[in-house]
Formats: C-alpha cells, structure tokens, sequence
C-alpha cells in the first residue's frame, strides 16, 4: 500500500546529484526555494520534492515553470493610485486588503482603496531554464532535486 501511495518516482533518474547541487547554487534557485533550513521562501520549499513529485515533473518545472502552477503560489500585481507598483505572492485577499509575500519587503498588507490596478496572475514568478541549461546541467539538477526525499520509516 505504501508503495502504491508513493507520490515520487522508484527509479532514480540519470544525474550526478552533487553536481546538481552546485548547479541549484550556482543558478540562484536557492535564493527563492528553500532547501533543509538554507535558502529563500519565495518558490516552493523543496526539502523533498523528491518524496512528492516525479522526476519527470521536477524536470517539466524547470523547464516550463507555467505549466502547473498551484493556486499558492499565484501573484498579486499592484499600482498604487501614486503609481508605486508592487508583485508578488498572494497570501490572502480580502473585501478590503491584499497582503502579499514582496520578495524584498517581506509580507505586505495593502489597502484596495488604495488601487489604480489589481491583478491576479496565475503565472509562476521562476523564470523558465529551458535553453539555459546544458544537458548535462539539467539532468544533474533533477538528480539533485529527486534526492530530496523523506527519510523512510523502517519497516
């Protein structure tokens, strides 16, 4: 039963996952996705995406970070009646406030009234890797992310 719950793949996909660690460094993924307790908080935590999706998914979000885009990790995009803008992540919206996660102001609560434009966009805030990685460099960061698993319970 367990095995049939699993959300991750079985099978390792090919990578070198300490290279691949170099290369989540190396490309600023860990200055939005937190990793074990060390990195940003304004992607997904990936302490272990590898236990929750499959590798081909991970690669999928690399690549085309649109293509599945879950409901908390839409954006708020907001001017101000004097023309100040502000993007980021929706937290909570109410008949009267925003508040959002800016990725340099920390969370912020915004009054409506205040509003010349509001607009969700359900569209990922990463940029997309596809083109921008080697081959090599992408399969090493899949590696990488897979290995990102839940420790498992003695049976």
């Amino acid at each position: 039963v367990r095995t049939l719950s699993a959300k991750g793949s079985a099978k390792p996909p090919a990578g070198n996952t300490t290279a691949g660690a170099q290369v989540f460094r190396a490309k600023g993924c860990a200055n939005c996705h937190l990793v074990n307790g060390a990195g940003g908080v304004n992607g997904p935590e990936l302490s272990y995406i590898g236990s929750q999706r499959p590798a081909a998914n991970i690669r999928e979000s690399i690549e085309k970070p649109n293509a599945h885009v879950d409901m908390a990790y839409w954006q708020a995009d907001v001017i101000l009646e004097n023309g100040t803008p502000f993007k980021g992540i929706l937290v909570n919206e109410d008949t009267y406030y925003v508040q959002m996660l800016h990725p340099a102001k920390g969370l912020l609560t915004l009054p409506k009234r205040d509003f010349r434009k509001f607009e969700v966009l359900k569209t990922s805030s990463m940029p997309s890797y596809q083109g921008k990685l080697t081959n090599t460099e992408l399969d090493d960061l899949v590696a990488y992310l897979w290995s990102l698993q839940r420790p498992r319970r003695a049976e």
